[in-house]
């Protein structure tokens, strides 16, 4: 997910300021959600802030 949304940020085709995305088990049922602002992708592609990073703030979005 952050791959393909780094891609439409670094291309300027961000569809929003951020991207909400669902956490499913294996078998989709729904357990949460989560968030990327894209002033977080926007820092990883100038290399201001490292992909472990941007992965932690992500995942300090978590919501359940």
């Amino acid at each position: 997910m952050l791959a393909v949304y780094s891609s439409y940020v670094e291309r300027g085709d961000a569809p929003t300021e951020q991207l909400e995305g669902a956490v499913e088990t294996d078998d989709g049922q729904a357990i949460g959600s989560v968030t990327v602002r894209t002033e977080w992708v926007e820092a990883y592609n100038r290399g201001e802030i490292s992909e472990g990073e941007l992965r932690d703030r992500v995942l300090g979005t978590v919501e359940s």
